[in-house]
């Protein structure tokens, strides 16, 4: 689809990889036939993001390393949404400065504890190659008629099953370390008294919110994070963007929207919506036509993929749709023209209300 452009941001990711040192070659004369065979693969993904740059993103193939490990060691701890909202909710009433911060390639900054071998063929190695020929070329061997190459993990690359624990742990250890304890309801909150008020950090994976009633005492705990894992991307203030939920902290309140996902919703339906409706649905919202044409499949993917990104807006910022989507979401194995016009009725809802806030205080 894009060509010599995807190539080009495939080879712009594996040229990241190397400089973040996340693998090293090996030499395949040097490994056993076991070795190869349980050796991991990368899948490479393509996307264009909405400012129209093309972006490729490498992950590993775990679902080999399954039989290794138990649930227990691969479960990471990821902060609750009531969580979030709480700690929202205790920055608005005590008024307190608020940090929210992104840690670039976080999974990267933690070490791989086991050997992990990778198995690069095709496009991935051409793009290797094209990022650092210098220091991988001499190690690509032949299996048959396909050119191979064997990379070390020494990273905990995503989508290998300990990564995201290992990136839990490391991050973990610096507040503990400084004194903060856990959450024991939710462990990617911690807490301290800091100057006689209390300092709270949460995370979600690589996204980060500090807050303190002094912002000298937020400054500082950013340059320690900056110190430790790299430059962040960090907003200050009362409005923020998290977990792809807008934040806006107001008068004693916090108040969520979340325009954008709405809108991709109405763009992707691939219908004019130019009206607005007064109500997400009709009384008719539970009766089922049997005779109704069932949706072909481009309209039936295009109806599952919005009910369930509409969903997840739901359960963040628009719990006014959840009892429209919740019935939705049991149509989405066959819809129906009858659903398709369901949807439409909800999404001309959407169009006029989409900034429409929900509010906590």
């Amino acid at each position: 689809m894009f060509g010599e452009e995807a190539l080009a941001a495939l080879s712009a990711e594996y040229a990241q990889l190397d400089s973040l040192s996340v693998f090293t070659p090996r030499d395949a004369s040097m490994l056993n036939w076991n070795e190869k065979k349980e050796a991991l693969r990368t899948i490479d993904l393509i996307k264009k993001k909405r400012c129209g740059k093309v972006k490729g993103r490498s992950v590993v193939d775990g679902r080999d390393q399954r039989e290794q490990y138990s649930k227990a060691e691969t479960s990471s701890p990821a902060i609750t949404f009531e969580s979030l909202i709480a700690t929202f909710v205790v920055d608005a009433y005590e008024q307190r400065d608020v940090a929210t911060s992104d840690v670039s390639g976080a999974f990267l900054k933690a070490k791989q504890k086991d050997y992990v071998l990778l198995r690069l063929t095709g496009e991935a190695l051409k793009a290797i190659l094209r990022a650092n020929p210098d220091k991988y070329e001499k190690y690509v061997t032949m299996e048959g008629s396909v050119r191979v190459l064997y990379v070390q993990l020494l990273r905990a690359m995503y989508g290998t099953l300990t990564a995201a624990i290992s990136w839990y742990t490391l991050f973990a250890e610096t507040p503990m370390q400084m004194g903060f304890t856990l959450n024991p309801y939710d462990l990617c909150v911690a807490n301290k008294i800091v100057n006689g008020t209390e300092f709270t950090i949460c995370w979600y994976v690589d996204d980060v919110k500090l807050s303190h009633s002094d912002h000298r005492e937020v400054t500082k705990m950013l340059k320690v994070l900056e110190g430790k894992f790299g430059a962040t991307s960090t907003t200050r203030g009362s409005k923020h963007t998290y977990l792809g939920v807008d934040f806006e902290i107001k008068q004693g309140r916090i108040e969520l929207l979340m325009p954008e996902y709405i809108q991709e919703c109405i763009d992707s339906f691939g219908e004019a919506i130019n009206s607005n409706a007064g109500t997400p649905a009709n009384k008719n919202l539970f009766e089922i036509d049997e005779d109704a044409m069932v949706l072909d499949n481009e309209k039936a993917t295009i109806y599952h993929h919005i009910v369930q990104k509409l969903l997840h807006v739901c359960k963040r910022a628009r719990v006014d749709i959840q009892v429209a989507i919740a019935f939705m979401c049991t149509r989405v194995r066959q819809p129906s023209i009858q659903d398709w016009q369901k949807l439409r009725r909800l999404l001309q809802y959407l169009r006029g209300t989409i900034n429409m806030r929900r509010s906590y205080r």
